[in-house]
């Protein structure tokens, strides 16, 4: 009874995968479109700030170059991250596939809410019986960075002075979701009486691999927080307590619902709120710098992975 269940399961997914080959041709041509397509509409709708940027600012490039560089490891540990997690269900995968699939997931996300096209760009590196187990794995695997936001957030509460209730319940709060995202895989047993054969799919994952996971995520967020922290000395900042604030930024957009390619705005006034309540930088520097971040952790990204999308054969 519960094999022909999977069968069933595994033939539905099927169909909908000879459906979608049979048109991908053309899917493909329409989402790249619409990719690229935002990707310009963006840069010509913020060209005079990018002007501005390159005309009029004194800017220490060097800082801004090694920013750049860091981006390719940012996407390498993510990559590292989520292949590791796939191999759990999928031991054929390889590292090489998985870095482009990150890339696709980038720019599938760019032109959704929330992200949520970062399941689908992922997705179309696995063949169709894997792409439930997958699809869990990487909301794992995203729950697991907004942990790590989370701990670098109770530190730079403490370090910031924030009124001691709050730090107190973001402490208290920080503890319970990585309570919960420590057992979240062993509860599926339980959520099997809600989603029927749920732990077909996923099945526990491993004490060792949680600690690799959560580990990779700290490793990635110090990378993002050290690309923000090099463009702000670019622009001549000073360092101290700068880490705290980038922190705060990072935070508070995670629980912002937005577009990608429109989270710019979102994310330049919360770093606008942030570093005038805590810090007297200048409120350009602080626009220009999160301008500048964008450009390279989404902008980039989702530009390189709307060509393998364009190139991409199911």
């Amino acid at each position: 009874m519960e094999s022909s269940k999977k069968q069933r399961a595994l033939n539905f997914l099927k169909k909908i995968y000879y459906l979608t080959r049979k048109s991908w041709k053309y899917l493909q041509v329409v989402v790249t479109l619409i990719i690229w397509f935002t990707v310009a509409y963006f840069i010509f709708y913020e060209q005079e700030q990018l002007l501005q940027i390159i005309n009029h600012t004194k800017l220490t490039w060097e800082w801004i170059g090694l920013a750049i560089l860091l981006l390719p490891v940012n996407i390498g540990l993510e990559a590292w991250k989520w292949y590791w997690m796939i191999r759990e269900y999928y031991r054929n995968i390889t590292y090489f596939t998985a870095y482009q699939a990150i890339l696709a997931g980038a720019a599938s996300a760019f032109i959704t809410p929330q992200k949520l096209g970062d399941y689908i760009g992922r997705l179309l590196y696995l063949s169709p019986e894997h792409r439930i187990s997958a699809a869990l794995v990487t909301f794992l695997d995203r729950l697991s960075q907004l942990g790590a936001t989370l701990l670098f957030m109770v530190f730079a509460s403490y370090y910031l002075n924030l009124p001691w209730l709050y730090s107190f319940f973001l402490t208290i709060f920080t503890i319970l979701f990585h309570c919960f995202l420590w057992t979240f895989p062993r509860w599926f047993p339980w959520f099997n009486q809600y989603i029927p054969k749920i732990d077909m799919y996923v099945s526990p994952i491993s004490i060792k691999l949680q600690v690799l996971t959560s580990a990779l995520s700290v490793l990635r967020f110090t990378i993002f927080l050290a690309q923000y922290i090099l463009i702000f000395k670019a622009f001549g900042v000073p360092l101290k307590g700068l880490w705290a604030l980038c922190c705060f930024t990072f935070f508070i957009k995670s629980f912002i619902p937005s577009l990608a390619f429109s989270e710019l705005g979102i994310r330049e006034g919360v770093a606008i709120w942030v570093f005038s309540h805590y810090s007297n930088i200048n409120t350009m520097i602080v626009l220009q710098a999160t301008f500048i971040l964008f450009i390279i952790n989404t902008l980039i990204p989702a530009t390189l992975g709307g060509w393998l999308i364009k190139n991409f054969k199911i």
